[in-house]
């Protein structure tokens, strides 16, 4: 909501915002304060006098409810209401698009093909869901080039953006289970959304994903595969893993045409950097281009994201949430730091999610020395029977059960006094989730963080 509230205004248009009551809770405090100080005004806590007679448009998050008071009021006067992505799908509407989207890796991929684009000067607009340096510590740009946007797959809300070409990183069943209650809505979702691509338009698809492979199906135009194996038609070869950097070939049709550094580890930036490359090149981007904008990618906020250090140990932070992401980061974490003793401090999100993915969430942890696992995160969608069916404690059993040990820790300053009495200097303390986990490594970096 904040990259469109950017978008909006660079375009313009006059607008406000409304955020939750408790500023204690708010995720995006940089970006108020900037909205703030250019004028905007934010309301904090949702009221029906936060509509005014003047008002033309309200535009809600998904996750916002028909009863909310201002939806009621605007609703009342005539006031036309439309879901986020109908709001950025109108904003796309005159620009080429291209839309990101998969179970994981969107946000990165995203990001470096906003950059490749950047530095070619295409002058590009973008709409990501984290915050980046290139972005001056923004979620958005503006520009008259090319439109790449971030394509959220919750409540189908992918299906309203204007697009022209689009990639598809992977899919698995892990994600918006409030909303996807089997694999085939998903899959049926994400089979509408390549549908939606024209036929002079380009899907850029993993080759090694099954699921993402199998709705290249509903293509109308070109399909690009991208991955590993030898089959695909870009493929990343030579993969070097070190410390500093990700070195790996990128193949496309049997010959190598770019070298490849990374700053940030794991073989899943490795696809994210090739499919990148892939959908620039169709925008007329050269691959040694691509490769050398990449060598300037340093990750986004809540994205393997060095938080700082106390007492000589390493605080980390990163979003992943369901098994495949956390997995991949643990992978990218360890690459980085092959003898350090790491700790994955996860926080669950959702209870029925939880609940259904208890067994793939208890064998995620293998590469971590030490896991805590906190209370679960309770979502917009979690009703009070699905609450009271399931507790932290039971991935903590199945943890037990794989073999994997774990604490429990009901507060967050336990896991802090926790950490503080055991860590000593090279170990690395990683928090992990969508919640507020990440105020955890906030506060062991500072004693008078509070919450």
């Amino acid at each position: 909501m904040s990259g469109l509230a950017g978008l909006m205004r660079q375009e313009g248009h006059q607008i406000s915002g409304s955020e939750q009551e408790d500023r204690k809770r708010i995720k995006q405090k940089p970006l108020l304060e900037e909205f703030q100080r250019c004028g905007v005004p934010i309301f904090f806590g949702h009221f029906s006098e936060n509509i005014s007679p003047e008002t033309a448009l309200v535009v809600r998050s998904s996750i916002i409810p028909d009863d909310n008071p201002e939806v009621k009021r605007a609703i009342e006067m005539g006031i036309p209401v439309i879901k986020r992505a109908e709001a950025l799908g109108r904003l796309m509407e005159r620009k080429q698009g291209i839309a990101v989207a998969g179970t994981a890796g969107k946000t990165t991929t995203t990001a470096m093909l906003g950059l490749i684009l950047e530095k070619s000067d295409l002058d590009p607009s973008i709409m990501v869901g984290a915050r980046f340096s290139y972005l001056r510590g923004r979620n958005y740009r503006c520009g008259r080039g090319p439109f790449v946007v971030e394509a959220d797959e919750f409540d189908r809300s992918f299906l309203y953006l204007k697009y022209e070409s689009a990639i598809v990183t992977n899919l698995f069943w892990g994600d918006h289970l409030d909303y996807y209650l089997t694999e085939e809505e998903m899959m049926a979702a994400f089979g509408e959304f390549v549908a939606g691509i024209p036929p002079e338009g380009l899907l850029t698809v993993c080759g090694d994903d099954k699921n993402a492979l199998s709705v290249t199906k509903e293509a109308q135009g070109r399909v690009i595969t991208y991955g590993f194996k030898d089959e695909n038609v870009a493929r990343a070869s030579d993969v070097e893993q070190g410390r500093n950097e990700t070195v790996f070939n990128l193949v496309y049709q049997g010959g190598k045409v770019a070298q490849v550094r990374l700053r940030v580890p794991g073989k899943h930036n490795v696809l994210n950097a090739t499919a990148a490359m892939i959908a620039a090149n169709n925008l007329g981007v050269n691959f040694p281009d691509s490769a050398g904008s990449l060598s300037e990618y340093q990750g986004g906020k809540r994205r393997l994201e060095f938080k700082g250090k106390v007492n000589g140990t390493i605080v980390m932070d990163d979003f992943a949430h369901n098994a495949r992401q956390i997995e991949a980061t643990l992978e990218g974490l360890r690459q980085v730091f092959p003898e350090n003793q790491i700790t994955a401090v996860f926080q669950p999100r959702q209870f029925r999610r939880t609940k259904l993915l208890l067994n793939e969430l208890a064998n995620c942890f293998n590469l971590a020395d030490r896991v805590i696992i906190t209370d679960i995160s309770r979502g917009i969608g979690d009703t009070e029977a699905e609450v009271a069916s399931v507790h932290a404690r039971d991935l903590l059993q199945k943890m037990a059960e794989a073999g994997i040990s774990a604490k429990y820790f009901g507060d967050f300053k336990e896991v802090v006094d926790y950490l503080s009495q055991r860590s000593k200097p090279g170990d690395v303390v990683i928090t992990l989730g969508t919640g507020d986990v990440h105020h955890i490594g906030e506060m062991l970096l500072d004693t008078t963080f509070a919450l």
